[in-house]
């Protein structure tokens, strides 16, 4: 698949040009693969389009074909123009990892290998790919899908404690023409990515999207009901279909999370422009 199925051209080298989205070349120029990101400009003005939204990670080869397609960017609830409403429909809730994410591709000369949401290169990628080799070398991905992961490992940690994990948990598979998942949580689905695509690691947890009444729970409300306010739990995302046929992914963190993140990495003006520029998530 080519990216302008899903972003128009001239849209996309606008933002380019204009400093929105941000290319990295990959370090083997005869790969010819190049990876996208959103930058600190397009963050600070909210300069959010098709192209912007896309590039959170895109890996393409030099004549545009899609190499990797990871999930748009996706937003806290606050930041959602139209809140709660937005959930009057029926929705799915994953638990938020509090690690990096981890975007897999083909690499012509080396394999499998892992890339962070803005780097080939970075520490995470490279640990990411290490543990993917260690672990996991039986791993045969379908053409044409992009396995997204979350890297975990100590000297990795953000706010939560995994308490000396060292793995990969599986995010989501999503299609690079289409954009559309597989179904995680379907019971069947761990036997299937066993037995078909070689993955014998964590898949991300799911969790209820009603409360004991079988009513649907808000996501303001959602914490109070499953959210373990001590820091050892950074939140919840919530999916679902919307506009239809395209899924949208809001996510809601929980309040001592937030205070201890902001403890740890110091927030001030100038270390939210260097953990941005860095390609990591406020």
């Amino acid at each position: 698949s080519h990216y302008s199925e899903f972003i128009d051209p001239n849209l996309f080298t606008e933002m380019v040009d204009q400093g929105y989205i941000k290319v990295g070349k990959h370090p083997a120029p005869s790969v010819g693969y190049n990876i996208y990101n959103y930058t600190v400009k397009a963050s600070i003005e909210r300069k959010w389009n098709d192209a912007t939204l896309a590039c959170r990670g895109l890996i393409l080869a030099d004549d545009g074909t899609v190499i990797a397609r990871p999930f748009p960017k996706f937003f806290n609830l606050g930041e959602m123009q139209r809140g709660d409403v937005t959930f009057s429909k029926p929705y799915k809730v994953q638990e938020k990892m509090d690690g990096s994410l981890g975007i897999l591709y083909r690499d012509p000369h080396m394999g499998l290998r892992l890339a962070t949401r803005g780097s080939f290169t970075s520490d995470q990628a490279y640990y990411g790919t290490n543990i993917l080799a260690k672990k996991y070398p039986d791993l045969k991905p379908e053409e044409g899908w992009t396995w997204l992961f979350e890297i975990i490992y100590p000297a990795n940690r953000i706010v939560v404690d995994y308490k000396g994990m060292t793995d990969l948990v599986l995010l989501a598979i999503v299609n690079n023409e289409t954009g559309t998942e597989v179904v995680l949580d379907d019971s069947a689905t761990p036997i299937l990515l066993s037995q078909v695509y070689g993955w014998h690691g964590p898949i991300v947890q799911f969790h209820p999207h009603v409360d004991a009444e079988g009513q649907r729970i808000k996501p303001r409300e959602y914490l109070n009901h499953y959210g373990v306010n001590d820091g050892s739990q950074e939140g919840f995302v919530f999916m679902f279909d919307w506009p239809k046929g395209k899924r949208t992914r809001v996510k809601v963190k929980l309040e001592e999370y937030v205070k201890l993140h902001k403890i740890r990495t110091n927030i001030s003006t100038k270390s939210i422009w260097e953990w941005l520029r860095d390609g990591k998530d406020l």
